[in-house]
């Protein structure tokens, strides 16, 4: 009963809203926001059987805000019969199109296809909602202009689209559901957001259109922020867009005919709403698949340990007791011995450098100052070399320290690994200041990089050097990613003193903050 009552109050509020939108000059409100929350409503109940509770208490609050509004009784019954089929229409294709996110109670911006049935079953419901409105309306002996269909049509895709949508992510968020990250800090939110009153202040107070740069602003929301906050803000830029409409300014203040005003201005709205929001669900449903592609590596590496470490520890009570045996026996199945070992050895280091690539991908990174020749040195003495690497110049970056040596170990390792048989490693990492940033080289005198695989190698499971070199593919990749997430850019270069290859990538530089 609680819930119930707090439905009732924002009800009647968004009626009272839809109402405050008509213009004295046309009969129908610009937008109609009660829509989008009985949609939301209906749609997060546990059943259907509560809708003979719910949908005659929404009918009553709304025919009650119609009637204290002064509308006639024609009108008011008119409107609650069209507003009851569209509720019920969108909402029943919508439990049928998306039967498991309604299951599971997740907000249709968790993907692009959860977005597209969700804006599907709100033109559909619109569309038949009008059609039973217009029906209504010749029933009461009234008849209904071309113009106010369509504006009844778009302030019904409106309303439904972006209450509705910001309704079911408040609901999501008060459950307890699942919350997406944002790119984008609470300054930046800020700073969206004063953008956009700027906009409509500035159009307001001059003959300047500059609302019609919302769009812009919605694309920056989409792309920086999670659900909720660009679903509160794409109602904020539209409820502007429609002040605007309202007080005879805005972008489309030039046209003489008010509908056309009206319906250009919906539709405004409608794509300014669409670009912000489909942008954040495609971000968060890439975001998702992330997650669970780096979930599914993670699990399937470590289950894999198991068998390896097992298949080890037979390989080698094999081969200690065919060294017992007799000569004959041993020289015939050493071969097969030393393949059973170079195979796990394999898998053991494909197994290590999904966990690797995994952890690149989604860790949280925790900047940090990071002693750069110290870091060098620790990965060099892990592969017995201190006396083949060597650093020059700067000494401190900042950034994650796990990430880091990951990075610095996969460029020292290669460098050590890809030289000549017989060749003595010489390596050197150079560091220096450039605009604000650490450039750092790593040189090697190895075998090089062909001029036609400087790119690609760094695409995952791909190398240049197949023969007589081992490796998975996977190192290159996940250094990219490491440098990238530290928002720079990793590329490889030939060496021009000499035979080998440069690797150069920057950092941020240490900061006192970090």
């Amino acid at each position: 009963m609680g819930k119930r009552a707090c439905l009732v109050a924002l009800y009647l509020l968004a009626a009272v809203v839809g109402r405050a939108s008509v213009i004295d000059s046309h009969p129908m409100a610009l937008v109609w926001p009660a829509g989008g929350l009985a949609v939301a409503w209906l749609v997060t109940r546990p059943s259907p059987r509560e809708w003979f509770v719910d949908v005659p208490l929404l009918v009553s609050v709304g025919v009650a805000a119609s009637l204290i509004a002064d509308r006639s009784v024609e009108a008011t019954a008119v409107l609650a019969v069209s507003n009851v089929v569209a509720v019920l229409t969108i909402v029943l294709a919508y439990r049928r199109w998306n039967a498991d996110g309604v299951r599971l109670g997740t907000p249709p911006t968790r993907s692009p296809h959860a977005m597209g049935t969700f804006l599907g079953a709100v033109v559909l419901g619109s569309l038949v909602g009008v059609a039973a409105g217009v029906a209504a309306s010749a029933v009461a002996g009234s008849a209904v202009s071309p113009d106010d269909l369509v504006v009844w049509f778009g302030r019904n895709v409106c309303g439904v689209a972006g209450v509705g949508i910001a309704s079911l992510l408040v609901i999501e968020r008060l459950r307890g559901g699942r919350r997406t990250t944002s790119l984008g800090g609470w300054a930046e939110l800020v700073l969206l957001f004063t953008a956009t009153a700027g906009l409509v202040a500035l159009d307001y107070s001059t003959f300047l259109p500059t609302s019609f740069l919302l769009p812009a602003v919605a694309v920056w929301a989409g792309s920086r922020f999670a659900s909720l906050p660009v679903a509160i803000h794409a109602l904020a830029g539209g409820a502007g867009i429609l002040l605007l409409t309202y007080v005879g300014e805005g972008p489309f203040s030039h046209l003489e005919d008010e509908g056309v005003r009206i319906i250009l201005a919906q539709l405004f709205v409608a794509m300014t709403l669409l670009i912000g929001l489909l942008l954040a669900s495609a971000r968060e449903a890439r975001a998702a698949m992330s997650q669970e592609m780096a979930t599914f590596a993670e699990r399937v590496a470590h289950d894999l340990r198991n068998p390896i470490t097992v298949t080890e520890s037979w390989t080698a009570e094999l081969a200690a007791v065919l060294a017992s045996g007799p000569s004959a026996t041993r020289e015939a199945t050493a071969p097969m011995v030393a393949g059973l070992e170079r195979a796990t050895a394999h898998m053991r280091s494909l197994v290590e450098s999904l966990l690797a690539d995994a952890s690149a991908r989604d860790r949280d990174a925790r900047p940090l100052v990071v002693d750069l020749p110290a870091l060098v040195a620790e990965v060099a003495e892990a592969y017995g070399a201190a006396g083949q690497v060597r650093t020059l110049g700067v000494r401190s970056v900042s950034g994650d320290p796990v990430l880091l040596r990951q990075l610095i170990d996969n460029l020292v390792g290669n460098a050590l690994k890809y030289v000549l048989p017989g060749q003595r490693p010489d390596i050197t990492v150079s560091a220096h200041h450039v605009h604000g940033r650490v450039v750092v080289r790593v040189t090697d005198n190895g075998i090089g990089i062909p001029a036609g695989a400087r790119e690609w190698i760094f695409e995952p499971f791909r190398r240049a050097h197949e023969d007589g070199y081992p490796g998975t593919g996977l190192g290159l990749s996940t250094c990219r990613r490491i440098v990238e997430r530290h928002g720079g850019s990793l590329r490889a270069l030939p060496r021009e003193d000499g035979p080998g290859s440069v690797f150069e990538f920057d950092l941020p530089k240490a900061m006192a903050s970090a």
